[in-house]
């Protein structure tokens, strides 16, 4: 899987695992992604094999987390709205410093 996009970023929450009915895990974080003059928090979700990834980070450390986009599209049954969601998903971690 070809990687969209890298955070440099510091943890701040780990949530709880999430599985599905289906089998399908997802473990999301919640991370402050760190920029030469800005800092925004973002959550970045890791699913199934990618959990792994999860197992080496702790809130002490800076990251460089690789991430996709992941896009869907909900449509409420009754008025056929569509609601558009966009999700970063988490593949790839790698310690780069300690805070």
């Amino acid at each position: 899987m070809e990687i969209d996009f890298f955070l440099t970023c510091k943890i701040l929450n780990f949530h709880d695992l999430e599985v599905w009915s289906t089998g399908d895990r997802k473990l999301t974080i919640e991370v402050l992604a760190l920029h030469r003059r800005k800092a925004e928090v973002f959550e970045i979700s890791f699913y199934n094999k990618y959990i792994s990834q999860t197992e080496k980070l702790d809130k002490f450390g800076i990251y460089k987390i690789g991430c996709i986009i992941r896009s869907e599209v909900f449509t409420e049954p009754k008025t056929e709205i569509k609601t558009y969601f966009t999700h970063i998903v988490g593949i790839y971690t790698e310690r780069k410093g300690y805070t």
